[in-house]
């Protein structure tokens, strides 16, 4: 006789004493199952091959204004058990009315560029999700692309069902706060998940060559690796285009597309005490540390902030997102300021040959800081350091202390 399967009920609420629709969960036991919020936060996972007393963990991912939170299931806490999401407004002071600089922009002293620094002029494609270009932050700066998961590729590059591609958009170019790294920067949001295929990345590659790009941000990553993959992206390196790719969500081997020739492979730190959040694991020392999804190499080129990073959300509101895409969104941020800035890489002194590529990959490189306690497979060439790439001088500070993390920065209005 087959056994009924168990149910866990579950209310998701704000620290703000709210409800929280939309969020995902994820119940983490023999098996994995995963729910969305309804109106009122609450789900109801059907378990496989689990019952509430086995689930190990649940991974609550609310869309926005909320942290993420991973915890275990209370074995007493009834039929319908809460789990309560810090707001993101009780960490971040007077966010989001102030705008907010984040702990990746302070580790790479991104903030101690001159505000003329905005990567005018350069062309970034963000092969990724798509990006919401309904949020205030991103209409004015994310005004092209194609969906390469469509027939007719149309409009549909404006929605974004997953969220990813606007996060990483929102680190590279967001307009109205300092989340945005290259903010005059011409970005094209080429759509390739969900339901892509590896013949819609080989069209995007041609589309970067036909549109002239200068900087592709590779965010799919395959499990296998395709010759024909390989070969379009050395097509696309040889007419000079820089190729930027996350080394992967693995704890493990670097995904075959960062593991590419001429491919920067960007890993992803995180630093203690950004977050009241659970789902990282922090070291005893205060400071950043390889975050725990981070590959373990070789092939990691370096490593920049990716986790518990704020930016933009779908609708017109803002999260905190993790992974290694998003380090390689603020390399991406900081190589357009690099070719729009840098006296050696100016596009209009520089032909687009491979060694322009070659040469932005050595300077993002050469200008990294190491990183403490970690092995050189897991951080490559350390921290990128915005003002040692630019040959701007300004004084190193280390990274404020935890506990004044946010205030160090300070809000300020947005203009």
């Amino acid at each position: 006789m087959l056994k009924e399967p168990s149910h866990l009920q579950l209310r998701v609420m704000g620290g703000d004493g709210r409800p929280v629709p939309g969020a995902h969960v994820w119940a983490i036991g023999a098996a994995m199952v995963h729910g969305i919020t309804g109106p009122e936060g609450q789900v109801s996972l059907t378990l496989a091959g689990d019952t509430p007393d086995t689930v190990q963990a649940v991974h609550v991912c609310p869309v926005r204004g909320y942290w993420p939170v991973r915890t275990r299931v209370s074995r007493t806490g009834g039929a319908e058990q809460v789990i309560e999401v810090p707001a993101l407004a009780d960490a971040l002071e007077n966010f989001p009315d102030w705008a907010h600089t984040g702990w990746g922009v302070q580790a790479m002293r991104l903030h101690q560029l001159p505000p003329t620094y905005r990567g005018h002029g350069i062309k970034i494609a963000l092969l990724d999700s798509g990006v919401n270009t309904a949020h205030p932050d991103l209409k004015d700066t994310v005004q092209t692309g194609h969906d390469f998961t469509a027939s007719d590729g149309g409009g549909t590059w404006r929605s974004d069902l997953t969220g990813h591609g606007t996060w990483c958009a929102g680190i590279i170019a967001a307009a109205d706060n300092r989340t945005g790294i290259a903010s005059e920067a011409e970005v094209h949001a080429l759509k390739l998940f969900p339901g892509g295929h590896v013949s819609d990345l080989l069209q995007a590659m041609d589309y970067c060559v036909s549109h002239d790009i200068d900087i592709a941000q590779i965010s799919p990553a395959y499990t296998m690796p395709s010759q024909l993959v390989a070969w379009k992206l050395l097509d696309a390196h040889a007419v000079g285009i820089t190729l930027i790719a996350p080394a992967g969500d693995t704890a493990g081997p670097v995904t075959p597309i960062a593991a590419l020739p001429g491919v920067l492979s960007v890993g992803a730190i995180a630093h203690t005490g950004t977050s009241p959040h659970t789902s990282i694991q922090m070291p005893p020392w205060a400071g950043p540390y390889p975050a725990p999804f981070t590959p373990t190499g070789p092939g990691v080129d370096l490593v920049a902030p990716g986790a518990a990073i704020i930016t933009t959300a779908l609708g017109d509101g803002y999260t905190p997102a993790d992974g290694t895409t998003i380090a390689a969104a603020h390399v991406t941020g900081l190589a357009a300021l690099l070719l729009a800035h840098h006296d050696h890489l100016r596009t209009q002194n520089i032909p687009r040959t491979p060694a322009r590529a070659n040469h932005l990959h050595t300077l993002l490189r050469t200008a990294c800081r190491p990183l403490p306690y970690a092995a050189p497979a897991r951080s490559g060439a350390g921290i990128a350091d915005a003002p040692t790439a630019l040959g701007i001088f300004a004084s190193w500070q280390p990274s404020p202390p935890v506990e004044r993390l946010h205030a160090a920065a300070g809000p300020y209005p947005r203009p």
